[in-house]
């Protein structure tokens, strides 16, 4: 539907006994032919929050999937990893990213890749990125973009906000970042870029920002 909008709002399980180990997602965007669209001026909102356990992730973006505004629309995607309020001696979850972007499409039998990497796009309409990683261990990213990832708008401003988790102050809680582009992934728009990034975390690597064998690319005056 031309100017149509799109909300998503997606829930893991909290449920620490009965849920499953791992891959409490909020919400899974996964494979090629997965195409979250809207056209005209619709705008597309997506609101991801992770269980329990590990890898709660908030938002998970992965194999091939798009989500894009192909018009003067905007995206908006929130993703929340892990459990807010852990009951005492509880975690809120390991590798509880918030927003997790993994652009390597589908691999096929031949061990070769098959399409195009996982987008986040826009048009001319703003796109925002917010993610928080209510972990308490290690690797608790607030957003995390790897392996090839394309987030791009071709006027419009890009904005990412990344809180990572806490850990626990022991001295394996690594790698608590706000926000992290590896692997050669791509952040790009002739418009504004805005990066804010916060790490809560104890030991090495508790970095804000982490951009490593990748592109943040603001392509005209901006």
């Amino acid at each position: 539907m031309i100017n149509g909008n799109i909300t998503i709002d997606g829930y893991g399980s909290l449920d620490t006994t009965n849920a499953g180990t791992e891959s409490n997602y909020g919400v899974l965007c996964y494979g090629i032919g997965t195409d979250i669209k809207t056209t005209g001026t619709g705008n597309v909102v997506i609101n991801g929050y992770g269980g329990s356990k590990e890898l709660p992730i908030g938002c998970k973006i992965s194999a091939g999937a798009f989500v894009r505004a192909t018009g003067a629309g905007g995206v908006t995607i929130n993703g929340y990893g892990g459990k807010e309020t852990p009951g005492a001696g509880e975690q809120a979850g390991y590798e509880a990213y918030g927003v997790y972007l993994l652009g390597t499409p589908v691999v096929d039998s031949g061990g070769g890749t098959t399409g195009n990497p996982s987008k986040i796009e826009t048009n001319t309409g703003p796109l925002s990125i917010t993610g928080k990683s209510y972990g308490n261990t290690h690797n608790e990213y607030g957003i995390i973009c790897d392996s090839g990832g394309v987030i791009q708008s071709t006027s419009g401003t890009i904005a990412m906000v990344g809180d990572s988790g806490t850990g626990s102050g022991g001295n394996s809680d690594n790698n608590n970042m706000g926000i992290s582009i590896t692997g050669s992934s791509s952040i790009s728009s002739s418009g504004n870029i805005e990066l804010t990034g916060v790490s809560y975390g104890y030991d090495e690597g508790a970095q804000g920002i982490f951009v490593g064998n990748s592109t943040v690319a603001a392509t005209a005056s901006g």
